[in-house]
């Protein structure tokens, strides 16, 4: 399915929701399994939904760098996503903007965790917020959250970040993760994503 559409909203579904959950809530909205894609090295196992009149599209997409499941709905009409977004609503709970943001900087340990892992499965343009987040988690005390940190600017691929992981590297004190770090950062360097074009 090639169609280009206009308007777009990449949204971050709750943890562990049930695929089952997530084809039904589509289909009852109205819209039609398309086409199916299994996962491989640079793209993601995702299913794609029409309406009937292919004017909007829905698909939903397993990030299995990050571990997110997302719904990115597409349509001519910014008008026509936002009906859609809010019909999907009703029986998903999903995330999106600025509440991923807030949850990428809380120090809960669940919620930091998962909040940057959907900003880095959610965005599709770089973004000074999202930015921030990550430098804030590389300065994180628990190991896993800079781990996590260095996770999503692989999966991001800005080659904005690249400054950003090599500077937290210069003061990373765990080796393994220190020489992890200095290697992203070469490749950020190297071989980036264009910022506004998804690597998907």
């Amino acid at each position: 399915m090639t169609l280009t559409f206009k308007n777009r909203a990449t949204l971050a579904l709750q943890h562990a929701t049930p695929p089952e959950l997530v084809d039904e809530t589509i289909r009852a909205s109205g819209f039609e399994l398309g086409a199916e894609y299994p996962a491989e090295e640079l793209r993601r196992e995702e299913k794609v939904y029409a309406s009937p009149d292919r004017q909007t599209v829905v698909r939903y997409a397993k990030d299995q760098y990050v571990r997110i499941d997302v719904l990115t709905i597409e349509a001519q009409s910014g008008k026509v996503v936002d009906q859609t977004v809010a019909k999907l609503r009703e029986k998903l709970e999903f995330f999106e903007g600025m509440e991923l943001k807030e949850l990428a900087d809380d120090p809960d340990l669940v919620h930091r965790c998962f909040g940057l892992r959907a900003l880095a499965a959610t965005l599709h343009a770089s973004w000074v917020g999202a930015i921030l987040s990550i430098q804030n988690a590389f300065k994180d005390e628990r190991l896993e959250v800079r781990r996590i940190a260095m996770l999503c600017c692989v999966r991001l691929g800005w080659f904005t970040l690249a400054v950003v992981v090599r500077a937290a590297a210069t003061r990373e004190p765990d080796p393994e993760l220190r020489a992890d770090m200095e290697a992203v950062a070469k490749d950020l360097e190297e071989t980036p994503h264009i910022p506004g074009r998804s690597p998907w």
